[in-house]
């Protein structure tokens, strides 16, 4: 997120994930899954798989899953 933000190169990086409260990509979506990793309360539903609608396209976009370890 971090990369993205500051322009730099990023392969493989979706923003629409990466946006964890729905507000746009910024630095508090970094900080949230900070947040979550250090297993502060999580709010956003970080780490659960969630189908969305893609608002272009009505097409769902379902996004990862990511793993507690």
């Amino acid at each position: 997120i971090q990369r993205s933000l500051a322009d730099l190169a990023t392969p493989s990086f979706d923003k629409r994930a990466a946006d964890v409260n729905g507000d746009g990509l910024n630095i508090s979506d970094a900080t949230q899954i900070q947040r979550y990793l250090a297993e502060y309360e999580n709010i956003y539903h970080i780490g659960e798989t969630v189908t969305v609608t893609e608002p272009t396209t009505r097409d769902s976009y379902e996004l990862p899953f990511v793993p507690n370890y």
